[in-house]
């Protein structure tokens, strides 16, 4: 069964990373119905009840490409944005051993972690 519409959101920081949320739910049968999938910058400004924080991988949190162009700053702020969009529950998904920094920097241990993709 779905979610109730607007009490769960799964946020990912590219759409390609929504693209494998979307795909493993199909191939698992669990329905998309209610559940909202945003980009990080897609969730700005608006709140859940439940969220999953999806690929908190060092990479893509901070994106690879930010690196090289100085903006591990705007980084940090965006990941802050999706630390903050959960009202009630915070859940975050990485993969072991490739955890984000971002996830020491805020003091967020991680208790477990999927194996590698």
């Amino acid at each position: 069964k779905g979610s109730e519409p607007g009490t769960t959101a799964v946020l990912a920081r590219t759409d390609r990373l929504l693209q494998e949320v979307r795909a493993a739910c199909e191939r698992g049968g669990v329905p998309l119905e209610g559940l909202d999938l945003a980009t990080i910058h897609g969730a700005k400004g608006r709140e859940w009840p439940r969220v999953i924080l999806y690929g908190v991988d060092e990479g893509l949190a901070p994106h690879a490409a930010s690196l090289k162009t100085g903006g591990l700053e705007a980084e940090r702020r965006l990941f802050y944005v999706a630390l903050t969009r959960a009202r009630e529950r915070l859940e975050i998904v990485c993969t072991r051993g490739r955890e984000s920094r971002f996830l020491g920097e805020a003091g967020i241990r991680v208790l477990s972690a999927g194996p590698a993709r």
